[in-house]
């Protein structure tokens, strides 16, 4: 009796007759058809050789239930619904199909402890929830759109398009690699790895860095109508050499540590201590970067672009010539390269005063081969000479184009250039 009751009970999980255990079908669902999965038993199981192809759509309502331990491949309409459940153990692939793609459209729960490759689109919508399980992973080539919960416990890789919506959450506890275009819109969380490589992720919301954050590509922490992006680094960011880091909102790197081997720049800010051994360049052109913290300029070089006299005024999106603000001790090295905008060699003139480095703490440090006094260059026909005797508590770096004035004459001459040019506005 006991052999037959095990029989029995077999048998109501693979017998589709009994409605117990059914498995998907047809198979293939062809163009047109619709399949409702309306019971917590349909499968695709097999022995991991199995493979349903679904041209059609396959609706999951409010009581179903579908569990993949083989392959399923979607080329048309896979909808789960509000309280639906997607077990994934196999492989699930929505894929392209000639000039269309494929949709997974998820309002549900889908659980991945196999391999979801994804050439199509994938939504998750408000409410729902995508958990890549410790044993799985996440293959993006086309589209996925989260509003919901996207969790991450194994690999996720990012070679498509990944938006993390206004109302989404994306929770990375393993490895994110992005070689594609990843946005955030919402709220992210990286407690394990993410790495940047010749793709770009660009945060236009709040991103929490608890672990390691490496750039080789392209970084933006940038502004969104009339949000900024926020960078909260609690770990270690790096953006390295080829890596291009372009803050136009707030990297607070207070609880954590960011070293600049790449190219950095923006006219946004920086809370926290800051090591720079790349190429930095302030704004967007002409504009300000603020450090709320200690400068380290170990080696690289600093680019400066002149346009024009008029340092905003206050407004540092009006600064016509770039300038860094520093609150904390600076420490300079590297090289400085200068460069002139906006036709400003046609108006360069003697008895100009650019304040490009403002520090508010110690200065300690020259740019390599530019003492006190030194020349920089000739632009327009100008000399231009460098001074470490500008403004602030501890002193900062002026270009001038006058034999080298004394440090109150620098002071008075950017009083001077300031209001003179209240009433200028960067082209």
């Amino acid at each position: 009796m006991k052999y037959l009751s095990t029989l029995a009970a077999v048998c109501l999980l693979i017998g589709p007759s009994v409605g117990i255990a059914q498995q998907i079908s047809p198979n293939p669902n062809p163009v047109g058809n619709t399949i409702t999965v309306d019971t917590p038993t349909y499968y695709n199981w097999g022995d991991n050789t199995d493979h349903f192809a679904n041209a059609g759509s396959i609706n999951i309502t409010s009581n179903g239930q579908l569990e993949n331990r083989a392959d399923l491949t979607n080329w048309a309409i896979l909808t789960n619904g509000p309280t639906g459940v997607i077990s994934i153990e196999g492989k699930f692939l929505n894929k392209r199909f000639g000039g269309s793609l494929a949709n997974l459209n998820n309002e549900g729960v889908v659980n991945v402890q196999g391999l979801i490759d994804n050439s199509g689109w994938i939504r998750n919508y408000i409410g729902a929830t995508l958990t890549n399980e410790t044993d799985g992973w996440i293959n993006n080539d086309g589209h996925l759109n989260n509003d919901g919960s996207l969790i991450s416990n194994s690999g996720l890789v990012n070679k498509g398009t990944l938006i993390n919506e206004g109302h989404g959450t994306l929770k990375n506890n393993s490895g994110l690699t992005n070689t594609g275009t990843l946005t955030n819109y919402g709220v992210a969380v990286n407690n394990d790895t993410v790495d940047i490589y010749e793709g770009t992720l660009t945060n236009y919301s709040t991103f929490f860095n608890h672990n390691d954050m490496t750039n080789y590509g392209t970084l933006a922490n940038d502004v969104y109508f009339e949000a900024s992006g926020a960078l909260i680094n609690n770990g270690t960011l790096t953006n390295q050499p080829g890596g291009t880091l372009t803050n136009n909102g707030t990297i607070d790197t207070t609880n954590g540590t960011f070293t600049n081997n790449g190219t950095l720049n923006g006219d946004g800010k920086i809370i926290g201590n800051h090591s720079d051994y790349g190429v930095t360049s302030p704004g967007n052109s002409a504009g300000v970067m603020t450090i709320e913290g200690d400068y380290f300029k170990v080696d690289g070089s600093k680019e400066i672009e002149l346009g024009g006299l008029f340092d905003g005024g206050g407004d540092n999106a009006l600064a016509e010539f770039d300038r860094i603000d520093v609150t904390g001790n600076v420490e300079l090295a590297g090289l400085l390269n200068v460069s002139l905008i906006d036709g400003f060699e046609k108006r360069i003139n003697r008895g100009q005063v650019f304040e490009f480095l403002r520090v508010g703490g110690t200065l300690s440090g020259q740019y390599e081969g530019l003492g006190e006094g030194a020349l920089v260059g000739n632009f327009g026909g100008q000399d231009l000479f460098i001074t470490y005797g500008g403004m602030g508590d501890g002193g900062g770096v002026a270009l001038y184009t006058n034999a080298v004035p004394e440090p109150t004459t620098v002071l008075i001459w950017s009083m001077l250039a300031g209001l003179g040019m209240t009433v200028r506005r960067r082209r």
